[in-house]
């Protein structure tokens, strides 16, 4: 293997092995080494949301069950009702008061600014959620809302954190369902 090559050489192309590995070979000698990849934290963790949004999920949300289309009502007048800035944000302290309690069972990785926080301070992540909503990590399932949502949508729970989800939910007055997918 050329020394060059660990002293910082200019030229490397990499061909890609897999997700942990990458060949570079060296410009000047023509040698291949297998090196770990650069993947950060936070680049494997993005890897991880974009793989659980394509997953199966459920919704925390303030109705028992999806709302069909043909049904009589007046949906849009009530969701308007609750997108007002004080209903919002009371039924978002409930998702927070949610996210905060799964922390004590499990370690959670919250999402600020493309950053990772591992098992911020409840204070901290009152703070985190409050501005753009949430995007968490907890064990292999993904939880998130946005700011303005009206549901925190749950993506691959296992039946423990899913149960737990639920009586969580139902203790701040809301349910969790699953939609058609």
């Amino acid at each position: 293997v050329c020394s060059i090559l660990y002293k910082g050489i200019k030229q490397i192309s990499v061909v890609h092995i897999t997700t942990l590995l990458h060949q570079a070979k060296c410009e000047c000698c023509n040698s291949f080494v297998l090196r770990y990849n650069e993947q950060t934290k936070e680049e494997i963790k993005m890897d991880k949301v974009e793989t659980l949004l394509e997953k199966e999920y459920w919704v925390i949300d303030f109705l028992p069950r999806q709302v069909k289309k043909d049904e009589a009502g007046q949906f849009f007048a009530i969701e308007q009702y609750f997108l007002k800035d004080e209903q919002v944000k009371l039924l978002q302290e409930k998702f927070l008061r949610i996210l905060l309690k799964l922390n004590c069972y499990y370690d959670i990785s919250v999402c600020v600014n493309d950053e990772w926080v591992e098992n911020p301070a409840p204070d901290a992540l009152t703070s985190m959620t409050q501005s753009i909503g949430c995007l968490a990590l907890i064990h292999d399932s993904l939880l998130m809302y946005g700011k303005d949502d009206l549901c925190m949508t749950v993506y691959q729970p296992d039946e423990e954190i899913l149960d737990l989800l639920k009586q969580l939910a139902n203790g701040e007055g809301l349910y969790v369902w699953k939609p058609q997918q």
